[in-house]
């Protein structure tokens, strides 16, 4: 059985709105049945199961693909900094959400989701979400 993607909100072309409607939209997803009860027990499952690690990865990736869209249209529009890491500011953004619904095992409180874009656009912007760079030899 496949779980269908969120229904995600149309785009306004205002980047912060855009990234907290999509944010917003997927924090509800995973708060609420069925991803509130599968999520938790394909992670568990995952760790038992290797044959469940290209299913985790699919539904990862899909909740992902909108934020990831979302950021890289805005490096290629200049809208954020060139040498922005697209897959760690949607990271900054879904890692905090993640860790307060999975680990603490607390519902994310109003105005959390906000917060979080709100941050990890500033960090952004500021040129604090740049892209790896390979390691030099020293």
């Amino acid at each position: 059985m496949a779980i269908p993607p969120p229904e995600l909100p149309v785009t306004t072309g205002d980047l912060d709105a855009d990234l907290l409607a999509v944010a917003t939209a997927i924090n509800h997803r995973l708060s609420n049945p069925p991803m509130s009860v599968l999520l938790p027990d394909l992670l568990a499952a995952t760790e038992r199961d290797p044959a469940l690690v290209g299913l985790h990865d699919r539904l990862v990736r899909a909740r992902r693909r909108p934020l990831l869209e979302l950021v890289t249209a805005a490096v290629a529009e200049g809208r954020l900094p060139s040498l922005t890491d697209a897959e760690l500011l949607v990271s900054l953004i879904l890692g905090p959400l993640l860790y307060r619904w999975v680990v603490v095992q607390q519902a994310v409180p109003a105005g959390l989701v906000e917060q979080v874009v709100a941050t990890a656009l500033a960090a952004a912007r500021a040129g604090l979400v740049p892209a790896r760079t390979a390691p030099t030899a020293d």
